[in-house]
């Protein structure tokens, strides 16, 4: 087995996520929806493991829509870090959030969720200013119903009955396998 360890020495942090940088414009071509609004909360969702690439539920107070559909409470599921490309952004806002077209990196996506990341190219609405080639923007959507936290289906939700379920098997397969001993006939 090769292994490969990485030490730094100071405070910098490390980062896996690599990204292209894109104008608004570019962001926006590329984007599902595209909308302007502040955060209400963060949610981790229970996981059995932790890592960087678990799905976190960013919930946003939607003001304006420039393109696609946004909910007037919107969630965004991302990664939970930014290392592994999660969205990350600091303070209430206002942002301007723009969402991936494609999922394909989380799961856990309910109906009705939009998936963005650090790549996406989402930042704070510094000036309030949106460019003017969004074009008219639109209301948000009726407010969302938010999944509740334990009912997401979370790939580690989905794994704790492994565990019961494996030590049943062993404990049968223990009995079945072991040696037979016999008693001499007539005792």
């Amino acid at each position: 087995m090769l292994c490969f360890v990485v030490i730094t020495a100071g405070g910098g942090s490390a980062s896996a996520c690599s990204c292209v940088g894109f104008t608004d414009p570019e962001a926006f071509a590329r984007a599902r929806a595209v909308f302007t609004g502040t955060l209400v909360s963060i949610e981790e969702l229970p996981t059995d493991n932790y890592s960087s690439t678990d799905p976190q539920r960013l919930v946003f107070e939607v003001a304006e829509v420039f393109k696609g559909e946004a909910a007037a409470r919107q969630t965004i599921v991302t990664e939970r870090e930014g290392a592994s490309c999660g969205l990350e952004v600091t303070g209430p806002g206002p942002f301007l959030v723009f969402t991936e077209p494609d999922p394909f990196t989380i799961s856990g996506i309910q109906p009705g969720e939009l998936y963005a990341g650090m790549c996406g190219g989402t930042h704070p609405l510094a000036d309030g200013a949106v460019p003017a080639a969004f074009g008219q923007s639109q209301p948000p959507g009726p407010a969302s119903a938010e999944p509740p936290l334990a009912s997401t289906g979370a790939d580690g939700d989905g794994v704790r009955w492994l565990i019961p379920i494996g030590a049943a098997l062993i404990a049968i397969g223990a009995i079945a396998l072991r040696p037979r001993w016999s008693r001499p006939r007539g005792e």
